[in-house]
């Protein structure tokens, strides 16, 4: 019988370990350093929020150029 003839062990390992080579190790190990970067971006980004002088509600230009659509829904409810 040759080596790719052979028939699958009934019990196949469920962690086989030996497999587990280099491309795997960096990928995951790539995965992680930039999940860790994106985590570190994101907290930076927050403490600048949190440094940000408190105004009269959010000062976002998004909700600046959407209010007059939301006071309009707001007062005529059939229209949402």
């Amino acid at each position: 019988m040759t080596d790719d003839l052979k028939e699958p062990s009934p019990h196949p390992d469920p962690f086989p370990i030996a497999e587990l080579g280099k491309p795997v190790v960096r990928k995951w190990a790539t995965r992680g350093l930039i999940i860790a970067a994106s985590l570190v971006v994101w907290f930076w980004t927050q403490s600048l929020i949190g440094h940000r002088p408190a105004g009269n509600g959010i000062g976002d230009k998004v909700h600046e150029f959407t209010q007059p659509a939301n006071d309009y829904l707001q007062t005529h409810p059939q229209a949402a």
